[in-house]
C-alpha cells in the first residue's frame, strides 16, 4: 500500500466539530460558527495551523481551551495551494505535547462558486473533499461531531453523517446531524423532491424535479452494491443517496459531474436525465469504499487507491452486471455514454508524450490529466494484476484492506504488502512492471500452420513484461478454441496441436491485458500533437490554443488516424468555453469536412455545433445540426450519453 500490520495500531485522534451553517441562498451566502477541538501534536508547540478554502473569508479565531490561554487569536495566512489556504494562530504560551486544543470560527463565504461549491439561489452544495468550506485542522479533513444546518423553510438538507432531527420555525429550517464516524462533512441543499426506496441497502433520490426514474435507480444501484461488496467487502454506510446538482454549472464550473461521499454522490442533472449508467455509477459508488471508507496516507500512489480502485469497481459491475462484451468495449474504447478517454484507447495517448508517469508515482497535487490517467491506465492495470496473481486471490487483499483500515488511511505499500500477503506467491515482479515503469508492453504476433497444428510467435518491445495472454484460434468450420500463453521474453514460439485447418489466431481478443499493438502505438504517435495540446487544456494552459494550432500545421496526409478531426473539435471546444462562438463554429465545421473521423465523436461535434449555432443566432441552422446530430446517434450502435440532452435542445426550437 511481506507482513499485514498488526490490527493493534493505535489510530490517532479525530479531531471534533461542533459546527452551525447558516445558508442564504437568496444572496448567494452562508455564514459559519464552529468550534473544533484536537491535538495538535506529540511534541509542545506554540503556534497551530488550519486550512480553510479561499473562497471563504479570513475567519476570526478563538481560543476556547485550554482555559489558561483562552482569548482572541489572529489568524495569518502562512501559505496556500490550489484553492486551500494554510493559517497559522500563535498561542499565547506553548501548548503541552497530547495536550487537547479547542478552537472558535467565526466567518462568512465570498465566492459564491468553486470546485464542488455551489452558493445559488436554487440549491447550495459543498463536497468537503474539494473545497475546505470548514476549518481542516492536521493532516486529514475528517471529523467527528455535530453540524446543524440553518435554511430557508422549503429547503431539505442531505449532509454527512446521520441526520437525527428537522424542525422549521419562523420560516427557516433547522437540520441536525450527528458525524458518529471519522467522516468529511459534506452537504447540499434544494427544496428536493425526494424519493426514498427500500432494499438491503435503502436509498434515497434527493431530484430537483419529479423525473420516472426511482425504480430503474433504485434496480441499478442494488446490483452495483451486490458487486461492489462481493468485491470490496461489506458496504460501510447504513443507506446510500443520489444527491442530483444544477447542468451546466456543475460539469462547467463546479469542475465535476459526479463527486462521491460518505454514504451518497452528487450526480448533475445531465447524467440523471440520461438514464442509469452502470459505468459511471459504478465508478462513484466504488467510492464509497476507496476514498471515503479508506484513505491513502502519503503521496505515493494517491491516485491509483482512489480513482483507479473505483474504476476497477465500475469495471467489476459492467462485467457481471452488463456482461463479456460491454466489459471488452470498456477496456478497450470505451463505456457507451461514458468518458470516451477512460479506456485502454485513452490511455495508450499519454506513452508519446511527456505528460506519462509511473502509475505509482504521479503527482500528488490534484491534476486533471493524472486524474484521467488513473482512470484510463490505473484501472485497466488493477484488472490486469488481478488476473495474473488470481481474482479470487486480489478479491482477499481488498476484503482485508477495507477491513483493517476502515475509517482510516494507509500508504501505498501497505496496500501491496496486502496483495503480497494474499497472493500467496512472489508477485514483486508484476507489480513494479505494471506500477513503477510508464508505458506499455507492444505485443506483436505471427503465426503459421504446421502438420497437426500452428506455430504463434510472440515478440514484445524491450524490457520484456511478464505477461499471461489470451489467444483465440478459429477454424474453417466456424468453431474456435481459447488458449492462455505465458509469455515473458521479447520473443518466443509456441507451438499449438490443432486437428483442423485454421482459419484465424487473434491475441487477446477482448482487451485483458493492457497492452498496446504496433498498429495502436502508431496512432498514439500520430495523435502527441493533439493529446499534448488536450492535456494542456485540460490544465486551462494559456498555450493550449498555440498548440492546437501547431498541431495542424503538421498534419501529415494521408491522415490515417484522423488527426485534424480530434484538433479541430479539440479547438473547438476549447473556443466554445472561452465564449467564442464564431470560432468554435468554424472549427467544428472543419471537423466534420475532414475525411477520416471518429464515428463516435462525430455526434458530439455536431451537437456542439448545434449549440454554437444557437448561440450565435442562427436558430435554423442550430436545428439542421440537431437533426443531423439524431441521425449520427441512430446510425451507432450504442447510446452516447446526451440522448435527453438533443430531445429537449430540438424542442426548445420548436
Amino acid at each position: 500500500m511481506i507482513c499485514a500490520l498488526c490490527l493493534a495500531i493505535t489510530m490517532p485522534r479525530t479531531p471534533s466539530i461542533d459546527l452551525r451553517c447558516a445558508l442564504s441562498p437568496e444572496r448567494a451566502s452562508m455564514h459559519v460558527a464552529c468550534t473544533v477541538a484536537f491535538v495538535p501534536g506529540d511534541k509542545a508547540t506554540d503556534t497551530t495551523t488550519f486550512t480553510l478554502a479561499d473562497e471563504m473569508e479570513v475567519p476570526k479565531v478563538r481560543i476556547l481551551a485550554p482555559a489558561e490561554i483562552a482569548g482572541e487569536a489572529t489568524a495569518t495566512k502562512k501559505s496556500s495551494v490550489a484553492h486551500d489556504v494554510t493559517y497559522e494562530v500563535r498561542l499565547p504560551k506553548p501548548l503541552k505535547a497530547n495536550q487537547e486544543l479547542k478552537l472558535g470560527f467565526d466567518y462568512s463565504s465570498k465566492a459564491p462558486r468553486g470546485f464542488v461549491y455551489l452558493l445559488g439561489t436554487k440549491e447550495c452544495l459543498a463536497g468537503g473533499y474539494n473545497t475546505c468550506w470548514f476549518p481542516a485542522v492536521g493532516d486529514s479533513r475528517r471529523m467527528t461531531g455535530k453540524i446543524e444546518f440553518d435554511t430557508p423553510a422549503g429547503f431539505i438538507v442531505k449532509a454527512s453523517g446521520k441526520e437525527i432531527s428537522a424542525r422549521e420555525e419562523g420560516g427557516r429550517r433547522k437540520t441536525n446531524f450527528e458525524l458518529g464516524q471519522p467522516i468529511v462533512p459534506t452537504f447540499a441543499a434544494a427544496p428536493f423532491k425526494v424519493i426514498r426506496l427500500p432494499g438491503t441497502v435503502p436509498m434515497t433520490l434527493y431530484l430537483l424535479k419529479d423525473r420516472p426514474v426511482a425504480q430503474e435507480y433504485a434496480e441499478g444501484c442494488s446490483n452495483i452494491l451486490g458487486v461492489l461488496t462481493r468485491e470490496f467487502g461489506p458496504y460501510p454506510f447504513p443507506d446510500f443517496s443520489i444527491i442530483e446538482t444544477p447542468s451546466p454549472e456543475s460539469s462547467n464550473e463546479l469542475g465535476f459531474s459526479g463527486a462521491s461521499f460518505e454514504g451518497f454522490m452528487f450526480a448533475d442533472s445531465d447524467s440523471v436525465d440520461d438514464g442509469f449508467n452502470l459505468a459511471y455509477f459504478g465508478h462513484e459508488i466504488g467510492h464509497q469504499w476507496w476514498g471515503n471508507l479508506v484513505q491513502m496516507d502519503g503521496d505515493k500512489g494517491a491516485y491509483m487507491l482512489g480513482e483507479a480502485m473505483a474504476q476497477y469497481g465500475s469495471l467489476q459491475c459492467v462485467d457481471q452486471i452488463g456482461g463479456s462484451v460491454l466489459a471488452a468495449r470498456y477496456r478497450s474504447f470505451g463505456y457507451p455514454a461514458y468518458n470516451s478517454m477512460q479506456c485502454g484507447w485513452g490511455a495508450l495517448l499519454y506513452g508519446p508524450t511527456d505528460a506519462d508517469r509511473p502509475l505509482a508515482h504521479m503527482p500528488p497535487a490534484y491534476d486533471p490529466i493524472y486524474h484521467q490517467l488513473a482512470n484510463s491506465k490505473g484501472f485497466l492495470v488493477w484488472d490486469t494484476i488481478a488476473r495474473q496473481i488470481g481474482r479470487d486471490r486480489f478479491r482477499k487483499a481488498l476484503h482485508a484492506v477495507t477491513s483493517k483500515y476502515a475509517w482510516r488511511s494507509l500508504t501505498f505499500d501497505q496496500f501491496l504488502d496486502e496483495i503480497r500477503a494474499a497472493a500467496g506467491q512472489d508477485v514483486n515482479p508484476i507489480l513494479d512492471q505494471w506500477l513503477e515503469r510508464k508505458g506499455a508492453p507492444v505485443v506483436s504476433s505471427t503465426w503459421q500452420s504446421r502438420s497437426g497444428g500452428i506455430d504463434l510467435t510472440l515478440r514484445q518491445t524491450a524490457p520484456a513484461y511478464r505477461l499471461r495472454l489470451p489467444v483465440r484460434i478459429s477454424f474453417d468450420d466456424g468453431s474456435a478454441i481459447a488458449k492462455v500463453l505465458e509469455f515473458d521474453g521479447e520473443s518466443k514460439t509456441f507451438s499449438i496441436p490443432a486437428s483442423k485447418r485454421v482459419a484465424a489466431v487473434d491475441v487477446d481478443p477482448n482487451w485483458e491485458v493492457f497492452h498496446s499493438t504496433p498498429e495502436r502505438q502508431a496512432e498514439a504517435t500520430a495523435l502527441k500533437d493533439y493529446s499534448e495540446a488536450l492535456f494542456a487544456s485540460m490544465r486551462l494552459q494559456e498555450d493550449a490554443e498555440t498548440l492546437f494550432k501547431q498541431g495542424l500545421s503538421r498534419v501529415e496526409i494521408p491522415d490515417r488516424f484522423g488527426e485534424a478531426f480530434m484538433l479541430h473539435m479539440g479547438l473547438g471546444n476549447l473556443y466554445r468555453r472561452a465564449n467564442r462562438p464564431a470560432e468554435a463554429k468554424e472549427q467544428f465545421e472543419q471537423a466534420l469536412r475532414c475525411p477520416v473521423r471518429r464515428p463516435e465523436l462525430v455526434p458530439w461535434v455536431l451537437f456542439r455545433l448545434a449549440g454554437t449555432l444557437r448561440a450565435q443566432g442562427d436558430e435554423r441552422a442550430a436545428m439542421q445540426a440537431a437533426e443531423d446530430t439524431e441521425s449520427a446517434l441512430k446510425a451507432l450502435p450504442y447510446r452516447l450519453g446526451f440522448e435527453s440532452n438533443l430531445a429537449n435542445f430540438l424542442h426548445s426550437g420548436h
